[in-house]
């Protein structure tokens, strides 16, 4: 009996530190002019701040209107970037913008956010 009461001392105790995960903030959709003159704006690069307290984030994935995305940080700065490939049609920088991200850490925990962007 006595080491059950030690357990749950033990797990209670681990209980009381705040669990750090990943957080999303200043989602950005940037658009430009495309070259072709009958497309308007397109979207050049959709990116996201993601804080990474515990340096153990491996992936940004998500999607925007329904496209899967991965968005890459080569820089190590934790902005996030995604830019839509040469070889598809152009996005339209017009409308609403449904974003659900995911970041996943190495041990497994993921945090997702979801937000909807006006153009």
């Amino acid at each position: 009996m006595t080491s059950l009461c030690a357990a749950l001392l033990a797990l209670s105790a681990c209980g009381d530190e705040p669990i750090e995960t990943p957080e999303f903030s200043d989602l950005q959709i940037v658009c430009a002019q495309s070259s072709s003159s009958d497309e308007g704006l397109i979207v050049e690069r959709v990116q996201v701040q993601v804080s990474d307290p515990n340096r153990e984030l491996l992936s940004v994935k998500g999607s925007i209107n329904s496209v899967l995305i991965t968005l890459e940080d080569p820089d190590a700065d934790l902005i996030f970037t995604w830019s839509p490939p040469a070889s598809e049609a152009p996005m339209s920088c017009k409308g609403d913008f449904v974003v659900s991200l995911e970041a996943t850490e190495a041990g497994g925990s993921s945090t997702q956010f979801y937000e909807i962007v006006s153009k």
